[in-house]
């Protein structure tokens, strides 16, 4: 019984030991994925997150001014519409 209670021990510590140096190894590559999603402000690194959120922000800003620029252009159009008409009409009578 203590042949067969050391091997399930050795197995069972080997297993740990294997388990451990696989975990060790990912410490590193973890690492390096939070710095490439959060970023490394030690190196003044921007993350993903902080770049995906700036370009929504830039998306927003230029949508915001696409509709200002059609607004004006309609406004103007009708503006322009009315003064012809005006124009026209005082003119053509």
């Amino acid at each position: 019984m203590s042949l067969d209670t050391n091997i399930s021990q050795d197995s069972v510590g080997s297993r740990l030991l294997q388990v451990e140096n696989t975990l060790l190894q990912m410490v590193n590559k973890i690492g390096e994925i939070h710095d490439a999603l959060v970023g490394n402000e030690k190196f003044d690194q921007i993350g993903l997150v902080t770049r995906i959120k700036k370009l929504e922000d830039d998306n927003d800003k230029n949508r915001a001014l696409k509709n200002k620029l059609v607004g004006a252009a309609a406004v103007g159009g009708v503006v322009w519409t009315v003064l012809w008409e005006g124009f026209k009409h005082l003119f053509l009578k």
